[in-house]
């Protein structure tokens, strides 16, 4: 899906507030002959427009994940990003993951809850359980959501993280399977206690 966005002539200060991370993402990937001067520029001015308020603002941890994510993504979109660029992004992901790691203290959420609260991971859930085997291609996924292919492969590494999905390469196809998680091992009932406590005691 081609965006509509044209990096080179938005104003950056409409982009910093108005876009979408998913927009800013397919707006990169679709960059004819990667970075411009300009679109570079742009960019720029959204991340640090995003990483100031999410870090000065305190939001939670997802929200933080997101934003590092899609700094990923676009670090390595092309190949051809200015040094400069490349090193203040790099910079900008040190301090979202320190924002991060201080986020999750503060909730003490675990990692699948932190994820699952991530738009579209419920959505991928459900239709994993029921998948045959728990399993559905990731292309399969893709005709069911209404991301991007960058952004569902952010949500699935962050997913996989998470231990809620593994994603298995075979050939040119990516399969997406459901972790099933280990059934919690029942406690011993008080009177099997009770029972060694005897045997112990008339041994001695």
């Amino acid at each position: 899906m081609k965006s509509e966005l044209n990096l080179e002539t938005t104003r950056p200060e409409r982009l910093a507030t108005e876009i979408e991370l998913d927009d800013l993402i397919q707006a990169v990937l679709d960059l004819p002959n990667g970075w411009t001067a300009n679109s570079a520029e742009a960019v720029d001015y959204v991340l640090a427009f995003r990483v100031a308020t999410t870090t000065r603002r305190l939001h939670g941890a997802t929200a933080i994940a997101e934003l590092h994510e899609t700094i990923e993504v676009l670090t390595h979109a092309h190949d051809n990003l200015d040094a400069r660029y490349a090193a203040r992004w790099s910079a900008w992901l040190d301090s979202l993951e320190v924002a991060r790691h201080a986020a999750i203290s503060a909730t003490g959420e675990s990692a699948r809850d932190r994820v699952r609260k991530i738009s579209h991971v419920g959505k991928i859930e459900d239709e994993l359980k029921q998948a045959p085997e728990g399993v559905l291609e990731q292309q399969a996924l893709l005709k069911l959501l209404p991301v991007t292919p960058g952004r569902l492969s952010q949500i699935l590494r962050q997913m996989e993280d998470a231990e809620i999905i593994v994603r298995e390469v075979n050939g040119r196809e990516k399969r997406i399977r459901l972790v099933t998680p280990e059934p919690n091992p029942q406690p011993e009932s008080a009177s099997s206690y009770r029972a060694v406590w005897r045997q112990n005691k008339q041994a001695a």
